[in-house]
């Protein structure tokens, strides 16, 4: 009996000292030391690390997107519509739409119209029935922003100034009587900050997108012909497509031939700088919706495209006929 209970008390002592080994081996005390100084130090690298990055972006450029476009010299362009509110101007877009060298505009102005649940594509819709029920060009919405949102470009009349300025067209009309007596600094979209410059605004440099139009590639560059509106050329080229001839189909063009019919003059009646391919041809008119061969020859470059020539030549014509006795063309 006594070996029995010797052995039964010596079991008993092992299992307690093997359960105690197994605690101390489970739970080492030192181990959990460790481990919280190891993630109180990854956080604080974190952190660090976090902080180094907000420094970097802070010391980093503004993120700015060139124009995609091939041989496009716009580096950080311009954005012209400024119909949304989201509008990045001359900052940062996730796409440039492209139809000049120094016309562009962004993605966030293009959403606004052309999806369904934004404020302005009701008027995308609009011009776009309007078009297709008067005009035979495709419907198009790069056509559409030319048509609509393009801005007015304005010529100072100062004799000592003379520089070209960005008119928005959403303020009011422009009309002849503003385009003639136009100064820099008169019309209240041609914001200066300066206060140097607001008192003489003539002094503001020009802005730069003007020499793009001067030089000989802008042509190429051109994504769509701009359609002119309101011209004097209508009465007389209403049988004809209105987007044929260089005029916008956005309207009809009937109802302008009204209106502009009456400032014909009589004394002039019997000139007619246009030819009507159903009637016999007359000495010296021409087709207002073609270029003749000598046309061609000499403007080569408008030979493929002929809308923004045969606009401009058009509106010579009819200005020419109103009134022969007046010079239509300055000097240069």
């Amino acid at each position: 009996m006594k070996t029995m209970k010797n052995s039964s008390k010596k079991s008993i002592c092992d299992f307690r000292s093997q359960s105690k080994n197994r605690k101390i081996r489970q739970v080492p005390k030192s181990k959990k030391v460790v481990e919280r100084r190891s993630t109180s130090s990854r956080c604080q690298i974190k952190r660090k690390q976090e902080s180094k990055d907000i420094e970097n972006e802070a010391d980093q450029p503004t993120k700015i997107r060139p124009c995609s476009k091939a041989h496009c010299p716009a580096k950080r362009p311009i954005c012209f519509a400024r119909a949304s509110e989201r509008c990045c101007k001359n900052g940062y877009t996730s796409r440039w739409y492209h139809l000049s060298a120094g016309e562009h505009y962004c993605n966030e102005c293009f959403e606004y119209f052309y999806r369904s649940h934004k404020g302005g594509h009701e008027t995308w819709q609009t011009w776009k029935t309007s078009w297709a029920s008067y005009g035979y060009t495709d419907v198009d919405f790069y056509t559409f922003m030319c048509d609509q949102q393009l801005p007015y470009w304005v010529r100072c009349q100062h004799s000592s100034c003379g520089k070209w300025r960005q008119l928005s067209r959403q303020l009011e009309p422009l009309t002849t009587n503003k385009i003639k007596n136009f100064v820099c600094g008169k019309h209240k979209t041609h914001s200066l900050s300066n206060g140097c410059i607001q008192k003489q605004p003539c002094i503001a440099p020009q802005d730069e997108r003007i020499s793009d139009v001067l030089k000989d590639e802008w042509l190429t560059l051109l994504r769509n012909p701009s359609y002119l509106q309101d011209s004097p050329a209508v009465p007389y080229t209403v049988d004809y497509y209105p987007d044929g001839v260089g005029l916008t189909a956005s309207v009809d063009t009937k109802i302008l031939r009204n209106g502009l019919q009456s400032q014909s003059n009589d004394d002039v009646d019997l000139i007619q700088p246009f030819s009507d391919p159903d009637e016999p041809a007359i000495s010296g008119a021409v087709r207002p919706d073609d270029m003749d061969q000598d046309e061609m020859t000499i403007f080569p470059d408008f030979a493929l495209d002929q809308q923004i020539y045969l606009g401009v030549r058009n509106l010579i014509l009819a200005m020419w006929k109103l009134n022969c006795r007046v010079r239509i063309m300055g000097n240069g």
